[in-house]
């Protein structure tokens, strides 16, 4: 392991919502009880920037259609899209503290259409242009001390040392010596 890159890793488990967007439509979706919990916390006021939007305590789907014409440079990433969903949860829910607790996932290529007019050279594949995660669980390694740790964001002590039990137990058996080896890496489309 070098000793300036890769000497951590965070593996977040059990995440809690799904967020996802495509075009002018996203989602919402709570995947346990604690997701319910962070949906509950959310307003139709806040989804102002919405121009459709149905909500209940599992699921929040919306419309935005993305904001048209011309924007200065330090204005173009605040363009109005679906984008916003991010930009909500970033603010509801920051911390001050620092922490692991966030959202996780992936923007795919064609994200950068959301602010950006640019042509449409190959026909649209139907990825997602994000598709992100709460997770409130990690395992958090240090490859350098050779150690693993749970953490958890709970309510209370009790919850969090319980679940942490439960993870530490989901593991326990499962972790095997595995020695593999990577040759010939590349990107696939197909």
């Amino acid at each position: 392991v070098s000793h300036i890159y890769g000497r951590l890793s965070l593996i977040g488990v059990y995440p809690i919502l799904e967020i996802r967007g495509k075009n002018n439509e996203f989602s919402v979706k709570s995947l346990n009880e604690r997701g319910e919990k962070y949906l509950m916390e959310l307003s139709e006021e806040e989804f102002s920037f919405c121009d459709e939007i149905q909500m209940d305590r599992n699921e929040i789907n919306g419309v935005v259609v993305k904001e048209g014409g011309d924007f200065e440079e330090d204005k173009r990433s605040k363009r109005k899209n679906t984008t916003n969903v991010i930009r909500l949860f970033l603010e509801k829910f920051r911390l001050n503290e620092r922490s692991f607790l966030g959202l996780y996932g992936a923007f795919s290529y064609d994200f950068v259409r959301l602010f950006e007019e640019i042509p449409e050279i190959l026909k649209d594949d139907g990825c997602d242009d994000f598709r992100l995660y709460l997770y409130d669980s990690f395992v958090y390694f240090d490859h350098l001390k050779d150690s693993a740790q749970i953490l958890v964001y709970r309510e209370s002590e009790k919850s969090a040392e319980e679940d942490i039990e439960k993870i530490f137990e989901s593991f326990d058996n499962k972790v095997s010596e595995m020695l593999f080896k990577i040759e010939d890496a590349k990107f696939d489309l197909d």
